[in-house]
């Protein structure tokens, strides 16, 4: 789908124009628990629109998953099934919106990635994932080893049997743009405050009266819960089982370099693309880390334990760049980041008030880059205005309560945001 057609499609939702503060926004006292960009997204969307808006963050915005991804803006293969695929088209598509709304240069490159492979078991993989991308509408394509050559002149990507180009995908300096977020939303009157713990929720007759943290009681008629890794403490207040799953991920930045490639580039066992201030942000694709211990699990995303530790991960991340892209041989590691990815056990968002909790609102993805935009929008209509969006059907929490989730299959990709 072309980057015109999601704007045209994400304004059925009503997200170009705000109309203004609604019955239920003049009324309604909100507390957001996280900023990082999917808590931030959700509280500029609701501050924008009147609502009462304090944000709590245990450390400081952006210092979660968010300073720790990829932040790579797609809709990729692994976003499946079609509904899914969808929900990431209209996230990708939100993104746009949003960039033309905050009037922010630099926050996004919309330049493309590109994926490819030189064995036949994944090229066939992943010629089979672009037909059926192809048949939803997407506009990713297979390409010739000429035009690849052509799109990234600095690559050597070895032996290609199959590669292809999502040309509407893009990359965020995902800390950057939560604090515009932010920034924008305490423009609307929301309050950020940081550091400040959530320690508990008081509730009276199954109503939210409160919402207890490091920096006293915070009245509150709405909880939204949205503060990745560490959603499912935070949802227990209020007697909700969040699942999720271990999911650590590996990323490197280089020292700033001249400019050497413009794209995402998905290749064997690695992805990697580069910043606007010239540094290369690497991630690996197979090889998990270590199994953390219980301590790194509790306090959410770490840095390696130790600096020999890190050092030699980002020597190794950067030997597998510079597999494919020479010019990284001379590059220097600038640091190494570890962080634990929010994925619900069955790969999916979850989103939505709790049918055993009315005034509790969670909203964790694995995906909160590419979604973080379009959940905020949705998220404060479905708070604001009591609708309960289609959309986001497939994504409450109650399906855990059913014997099968059936989340996502693995497919060629590895990376995502």
């Amino acid at each position: 789908m072309h980057r015109r057609r999601f704007l045209q499609v994400l304004g059925a939702f009503g997200a170009t124009v705000p109309m203004g503060p609604s019955f239920a926004a003049e009324r309604r006292r909100i507390v957001v628990v996280g900023a990082g960009i999917v808590g931030a997204s959700v509280s500029y969307h609701l501050a924008r629109r009147g609502a009462d808006v304090t944000v709590a963050e245990k450390a400081q915005p952006g210092a979660g998953t968010t300073g720790r991804s990829f932040a790579w803006v797609n809709a990729h293969f692994s976003k499946k099934p079609r509904h899914y695929h969808l929900l990431s088209q209209l996230g990708v598509a939100a993104h746009a919106r949003l960039e033309r709304e905050l009037g922010e240069a630099g926050l996004l490159e919309w330049r493309g990635a590109i994926e490819w492979y030189g064995d036949e078991r994944n090229a066939a993989m992943l010629r089979a994932e672009v037909k059926a991308m192809q048949e939803w509408g997407d506009t990713v394509r297979l390409i010739h080893p000429a035009e690849f050559a052509s799109l990234e002149s600095g690559l050597r990507p070895g032996s290609v049997l199959a590669a292809a180009f999502a040309e509407q995908d893009g990359g965020v300096d995902p800390v950057r743009l939560t604090e515009v977020l932010l920034r924008r939303a305490r423009s609307s009157g929301a309050q950020v405050v940081h550091p400040c713990e959530v320690t508990g929720l008081e509730l009276r007759g199954g109503r939210l009266r409160a919402v207890r943290t490091t920096r006293g009681d915070m009245a509150a008629d709405c909880v939204v819960v949205a503060c990745g890794v560490d959603t499912p403490r935070v949802a227990s207040f209020a007697g909700l089982a969040v699942p999720l799953r271990h999911a650590p991920g590996i990323l490197a930045w280089t020292t700033p370099q001249p400019r050497l490639v413009n794209r995402v580039l998905v290749g064997p066992g690695v992805h990697f693309r580069q910043l606007a201030d010239g540094r290369v942000l690497i991630g690996e694709d197979d090889g998990p880390p270590p199994t953390p211990t219980h301590a790194h699990l509790a306090s959410g995303p770490q840095d390696f334990p130790t600096d020999g530790f890190q050092a030699l991960h980002g020597a190794q991340l950067l030997r597998m760049g510079s597999r494919f892209l020479p010019a990284l041989a001379d590059a220097a590691v600038h640091e190494t980041k570890l962080g634990w990815r929010p994925m619900p056990t069955d790969g999916w968002p979850v989103v939505g008030f709790a049918a055993s909790a009315p005034d509790v609102y969670v909203a964790v993805t694995h995906s909160g880059v590419t979604l973080g935009p379009l959940l905020g929008q949705l998220a404060a209509s479905e708070i604001l205005d009591g609708v309960r969006v289609d959309l986001l059907a497939p994504y409450r929490l109650e399906r855990f309560a059913r014997p099968s989730a059936g989340g996502p299959p693995v497919s060629p990709a590895r990376a995502s945001a």
